[in-house]
């Protein structure tokens, strides 16, 4: 099987949240700051939209006892850009396209622990193809925002930005807001 991957996720050896996270798999679980937990069996996902959530949830994980990097290399988590694949060398995932449903017209990016693992895609809970980051990701790189985007308001872990060109509204999901220092 394999592990949807959208915006930016942190990837967890499963076998590393039974032995390492502090409190084990319920403490995991209950632990995950949004809806977006996925797993099947070998990798657990989580997904976020901006690289300080992720930054605040890693930091939270090695808290909890798991092991971001050594030697620059992933050891029991990985972050993954669903662009870009990969962003640290780790040799027990494998980051690749594939298309949901077999529909062409539907491309996904998902992890596994190996290529002959990435028949089944495990979706978070409630995920459709047609409202998903999937097919609607709009990238913006990170303190970039085009002048003509501006925010407009923050709610319910939500900011809403709108195109001052088109009137088109942008909506970035946030876990944690800029004056969370922990969760």
């Amino acid at each position: 099987m394999a592990v949807l991957i959208e915006g930016i996720s942190v990837v967890i050896r499963c076998e590393q949240i039974v032995k390492a996270y502090y409190g084990g798999v319920n403490a995991f679980a209950s632990e995950v700051p949004n809806g977006s937990l996925r797993a099947d069996g070998k990798l657990a996902c989580v997904t976020f939209m901006t690289p300080d959530d992720v930054q605040k949830y890693v930091s939270h994980l090695e808290q909890r006892g798991l092991v971001y990097l050594n030697s620059k290399a992933a050891i029991d988590l990985v972050v993954v850009d669903q662009r870009a694949g990969l962003c640290a060398p780790c040799d027990w995932v494998v980051f690749g396209q594939s298309y949901w449903n077999n529909d062409s017209n539907k491309p996904i990016s998902i992890c596994s622990t190996s290529v002959n693992e990435a028949q089944k895609v495990v979706v978070p809970n409630g995920w459709v193809f047609e409202k998903s980051l999937s097919a609607r990701m709009i990238f913006i790189e990170n303190g970039k925002v085009p002048t003509n985007l501006k925010l407009i308001t923050q709610e319910n872990g939500v900011d809403v930005y709108q195109d001052s060109e088109t009137g088109e509204k942008f909506y970035v999901g946030r876990v944690f807001q800029s004056t969370d220092e922990d969760f």
